[in-house]
């Protein structure tokens, strides 16, 4: 999660019942810089949990090598399952 984030969402209402939920749109990661800020963040979290430090704390496997040349949303989120 970014903590200052340059992508702009939108609410807006579903009909004109005040009752009914609004329409939310996040629009996460639509900002290019966010977007960018996000790739780094997973590969600094990926070499982080690969110190050996952690591995042997955590009795942890490493990491397995993904790799993060990222085009789009899809692939952000594809590359980062396993």
């Amino acid at each position: 999660m970014l903590a200052r984030p340059k992508s702009v969402g939108t609410v807006t209402l579903m009909s004109k019942n005040p009752f009914d939920p609004p329409v939310l749109d996040h629009n996460s990661l639509s900002h290019p810089d966010d977007f960018e800020l996000m790739v780094k963040a997973a590969k600094a979290s990926r070499r982080l949990g690969n110190a050996k430090i952690f591995r042997r704390a955590l009795g942890a496997e490493p990491i397995t090598k993904v790799s993060l040349h990222i085009y789009n949303k899809r692939d952000i989120e594809t590359s980062l399952e396993c």
